[in-house]
């Protein structure tokens, strides 16, 4: 899918079970997290077997992260997917709160 097209499906912050969600036709896309002190902990990054491939979880995690910013937090990654997202793109590495490695 590209950005244009994945840009119509709304990304929705539900904190009744702390996760970010993007539905796409029947199929959930998620972002797990944790919210303490200001710091949002992504925990874990799920894309349905049958979108996997399509770019969605990095679209995801590009739009989870503007959120953040917007809401003046930062981030800390304990998902394998955004730790290694994060590192490819330097762009980011700005929201990762102070302390926090990469590796």
């Amino acid at each position: 899918m590209k950005k244009a097209e994945l840009s119509k499906f709304e990304i929705v912050d539900n904190k009744i079970f702390s996760q970010y969600e993007m539905r796409i036709d029947d199929h959930l896309a998620k972002i797990e997290y944790s919210n303490k002190s200001g710091k949002i902990f992504l925990i874990h990054t799920e894309i349905p077997e049958e979108l996997a491939g399509k770019g969605i979880a990095s679209y995801l995690a590009r739009e989870v992260f503007k959120i953040i910013e917007d809401e003046g937090m930062t981030i800390v990654p304990m998902c394998k997917f955004i730790k290694t997202y994060i590192r490819k793109h330097p762009e980011y590495h700005g929201l990762v709160a102070t302390g926090i490695q990469l590796h």
